[in-house]
């Protein structure tokens, strides 16, 4: 198989890699793949490049009431 990492656009011969159409369709299996262990890539590979989103904990000092 011709799997590239780090590029989950990369059209492969025997997995069929769908670029999504809309921002969070599911991505295709070669994304899944080659996004494998890398922060951020599925994420990117699902919103665009322009749009990764990496969770941001809420970390501020509330007042109970």
């Amino acid at each position: 198989m011709n799997i590239v990492p780090y590029d989950p656009y990369h059209q492969t011969c025997g997995i069929p890699n769908q670029i999504p159409t809309a921002p969070g369709q599911a991505p295709g299996a070669g994304a899944i793949i080659a996004c494998r262990n890398i922060p951020g890539c599925l994420s990117q590979a699902v919103n665009g490049p322009q749009f990764v989103a990496v969770p941001r904990p809420d970390t501020r000092v509330r007042q109970s009431r």
